[in-house]
C-alpha cells in the first residue's frame, strides 16, 4: 500500500487548540468563516440538512428544490488507512459520506463546493457518479411510473432533457383488507411504492390477522418524538418431527436442536434508507406466504419456510427510526439521524443511531451537528435503547441482521477496529460467502463480504459490534442492499421487488447454514 499523504482528523483537531482554520477557498465553498476560533460543532450544517418547511393544508410538503445543484462524487482511495483519512476530512468539512470502501468514497457535495479545494487533500481521481441529486428526487414514489432505466442519466447526459421540477407523486392508496395485497405475495401492489410509517403499521396488522397462528404485532418502544416502534414476531411452537429434529447426517448420526433459535431482523436505523424497511416487510411477508403456500407467488418453498419457522423465532423491526423515517417523507428526503434534540444551544437535531450503541462507544470529535453524531452517551437515543431491549429479551438469541443501504455487501463485526477479530470469524465468513453467492444468483448482482472495518468504515458504537459482543448474537450481520451508487439512497421503487428477491435468497441460505451449525448429534 502506498503511503497516504492525507491529514488525519486528530491532527487537524489538534491544531490551534481544536479551533479550525480552513483554507480561504475551501471555507468560502462551504459558506464558513476563514478566521480562527470557529469550532466545527458550532458551525452550520450544509444547506438543506436541517430545513424545516411550513406545510399548507394537511401538514408539511417536502420541497425537493433544496437539493438543486447537489451532486454525488466518488473519490478513489487506496486501502483502509487512506479511506479512513478521507472520511475524517469529509466529516470535518460537514460533507455527507454516502458510502465508503477501501477503493472509493462517495460524497454528497453542495452546489457551491469547490472540488479544487477538496483536491488539495486528495491526489486521487474524483469523478461524478450522480450529477444531479434533485433529478433523482423528482422520480415518483410509485414504480409504475418510474423510469425503467436505472442509469440513463449517466449514459446520455447530453441528450437527456432535464425533468421539470415537481412535488413527489402521492403514494398510491392501498387497502389492507384487499386480498391481493397479502395473498398475491411478491406481486402485491404494496411493493410498487415506498410507504410511510402510517401505512407500515396497517400492513403489519394485516399480516398478523391473516396468519394469527404464526405472527403477532407488538410495540417494543417509543421514539424521541413519541412514535411507536413496532415489531412483527414470526414463528411457531416447536412440534415433534419438525425442524428441531434433523434427518440422518453423512456421519450416520441423527442431529437435533435442543430449543428454537432467536433471530432479530432490524431495518431503518438510518432514516433515508427506505429500501431497508421495504425489504424487512418483504422478507416477513414471503416467509408467511411460503409456510401456508396458498399461492405460488412466494419465492420460498413450503419446505424451506417451514424449516425456518420451526427452527427460528424471528422478530422483525422494520422501522427502527420512525421519527427520521417520516421526516424523510415530509421534509428532507436525505435525513439520516433520528429527530432527538442533540444540542439546544446550537439547535442541531439528531443522533446517528448506528453510532449510539454501548460497545466501544466514543463521544466523537465533531459535535452534535455532525451527520454521525453518536449521542451524548451510549443508548441516549430511545430508538437504540428500544432495539437493544428487543435483543436482550429475545430468548436463545443467536442472530442479528441489520438491514441498510447501499453497496451490496454482507458484513460482520467488528466496526470499531480492524485489529479486533471475532472468535466466530471463520463461521461468519463462511456463512456470508454462501449467502452472497445465493443472493447474487437471483439477478446477477454481486455482493461483497468482509468485516465492517475492512470493507466499509472504522467507527465506534456500531449495532453489529454490540449485538455480537454484548448480546451474544453469534450470527451478527449487516446487509447493505442495492445499489452500488447509481442511485445510492434514492433507489427507485421499481427496485423494491428485485431487492426483496435477492434478500430472500441470501436469507434462506444463511438460515440453513446457521441451523446446520447449531444442531447437535444425539
Amino acid at each position: 500500500m502506498r503511503s497516504t499523504p492525507f491529514l488525519t482528523l486528530a491532527s487537524l483537531l489538534a491544531t490551534t487548540s481544536a479551533y479550525i482554520v480552513l483554507p480561504p477557498e475551501l471555507a468560502s465553498s462551504l459558506g464558513r468563516p476563514t478566521t480562527a476560533h470557529q469550532r466545527p460543532e458550532l458551525s452550520p450544517q450544509a444547506p438543506g440538512h436541517q430545513i424545516v418547511l411550513g406545510g399548507g393544508e394537511g401538514g408539511p410538503v417536502r420541497d425537493d428544490s433544496i437539493w438543486d445543484g447537489y451532486e454525488v462524487v466518488r473519490v478513489r482511495v487506496d486501502g483502509v488507512e487512506e479511506r479512513d483519512s478521507v472520511r475524517d476530512i469529509a466529516k470535518l468539512l460537514h460533507l455527507d459520506v454516502w458510502s465508503s470502501t477501501p477503493t472509493h468514497i462517495d460524497l454528497l457535495l453542495p452546489p457551491s463546493f469547490a472540488l479544487s479545494a477538496l483536491a488539495q487533500y486528495s491526489p486521487s481521481p474524483i469523478t461524478t457518479i450522480v450529477p444531479s441529486v434533485s433529478d433523482l428526487l423528482v422520480s415518483p414514489l410509485s414504480s409504475s411510473d418510474a423510469s425503467s432505466s436505472s442509469s440513463s442519466h449517466h449514459k446520455d447526459k447530453k441528450k437527456k432533457k432535464k425533468p421539470k421540477k415537481s412535488r413527489p407523486e402521492p403514494i398510491p392508496p392501498w387497502d389492507p383488507s384487499a386480498p391481493e395485497y397479502l395473498t398475491n405475495g411478491t406481486r402485491s401492489p404494496f411493493y410498487t411504492a415506498y410507504h410511510p410509517s402510517a401505512e407500515v403499521k396497517p400492513f403489519l396488522n394485516a399480516l398478523a390477522e391473516e396468519w394469527p397462528e404464526l405472527a403477532r404485532v407488538e410495540t417494543v418502544g417509543h421514539s424521541a418524538e413519541g412514535r411507536e416502534i413496532w415489531a412483527l414476531k414470526v414463528g411457531k411452537p416447536p412440534q415433534e418431527g419438525d425442524g428441531l429434529r434433523a434427518s440422518l447426517q453423512k456421519d450416520g448420526k441423527k442431529r437435533k436442536l435442543s430449543h428454537k433459535l432467536g433471530l432479530v431482523i432490524a431495518a431503518n436505523q438510518h432514516a433515508r434508507e427506505w429500501i431497508s424497511t421495504s425489504t424487512a416487510l418483504y422478507l416477513a411477508h414471503t416467509l408467511l406466504l411460503g409456510a401456508n403456500k396458498t399461492t405460488s407467488s412466494s419465492e420460498l418453498s413450503r419446505k424451506d419456510a417451514e424449516l425456518i419457522l420451526n427452527t427460528f423465532d424471528i422478530t422483525f423491526v422494520p422501522v427502527t427510526n420512525p421519527d427520521g423515517y417520516d421526516y424523510t417523507f415530509t421534509t428532507n428526503r436525505l435525513w439520516r439521524k433520528n429527530r432527538q434534540v442533540a444540542d439546544p444551544e446550537s439547535g442541531c437535531v439528531g443522533t446517528d443511531l448506528n453510532r449510539n450503541w454501548g460497545y466501544q462507544w466514543s463521544p466523537g470529535q465533531l459535535g452534535p451537528c455532525s451527520e454521525s453524531f453518536p449521542g451524548s452517551s451510549p443508548f441516549s437515543a430511545p430508538e437504540t435503547a428500544a432495539l437493544a431491549d428487543v435483543l436482550r429479551s429475545t430468548e436463545h438469541l443467536t442472530g442479528f441482521i441489520d438491514l441498510h443501504s447501499y453497496g451490496q455487501m454482507i458484513l460482520w463485526p467488528y466496526a470499531y477496529s480492524c485489529d479486533a477479530l471475532p472468535a466466530a470469524e471463520e463461521d461468519l465468513h463462511e456463512g456470508a460467502l454462501g449467502a452472497a453467492k445465493a443472493g447474487s444468483k437471483v439477478h446477477k448482482k454481486p455482493f461483497k463480504v468482509g468485516s465492517v472495518c475492512e470493507v466499509t468504515y472504522t467507527e465506534s458504537g456500531d449495532a453489529l459490534d454490540w449485538a455480537y459482543a454484548e448480546a451474544g448474537a453469534k450470527w451478527s450481520y449487516s446487509i447493505e442492499l442495492r445499489d452500488t451508487g447509481i442511485h445510492g439512497f434514492l433507489l427507485p421503487a421499481s427496485e423494491i421487488l428485485p431487492t426483496g428477491e435477492e434478500a430472500t435468497a441470501l436469507f434462506v441460505d444463511l438460515a440453513r447454514f446457521i441451523r446446520i451449525k447449531a444442531i447437535q448429534p444425539y
